[in-house]
């Protein structure tokens, strides 16, 4: 990966930029329904090309497949686990567990792929990864 023309050694980044004026993939409108919106704030995208994104006002996960397909979602408002409070920031780790940050559940919840169902709250401290969410970088 060059950034600036220089090479950044080592970067486990593909970047692909195409530049047609034009979208390369949409799809969702504003509703409450499957596959509709209230509040995107993040989109991740997983190792299976599965795009993942926070409905924030809907208080829930959608997640697709590459092509915009609806596959299914989770969570609902509430402050249980797996439970949401405008979930915003989501990302995924090196495992392909799901990274979900709440805006105002002020915690961050990893959601197994295998078992939506379980969540569990990630401890911060001690743990060394890097992970972009809710606008602040923790390492």
């Amino acid at each position: 990966m060059t950034v600036r023309d220089k090479h950044i050694q080592g970067s486990p980044f593909k970047v692909n930029v195409v530049n047609t004026g034009e979208s390369y993939l949409k799809f969702g409108k504003k509703g409450t329904e499957i596959g509709e919106f209230n509040g995107i704030f993040g989109v991740a995208v997983d190792d299976e090309g599965h795009i993942i994104i926070t409905d924030c006002h809907n208080h829930r996960v959608q997640v697709f497949n590459q092509n915009g397909g609806f596959m299914f979602q989770f969570g609902r408002k509430g402050e249980g686990s797996g439970q949401f409070q405008c979930p915003t920031g989501v990302g995924v780790d090196p495992d392909g567990r799901i990274v979900v940050c709440e805006r105002l559940g002020s915690r961050i919840q990893v959601i197994t792929r295998r078992s939506l169902k379980s969540a569990e709250r990630l401890n911060l401290q001690g743990k060394s990864f890097n992970l972009a969410l809710c606008g602040f970088f923790y390492k």
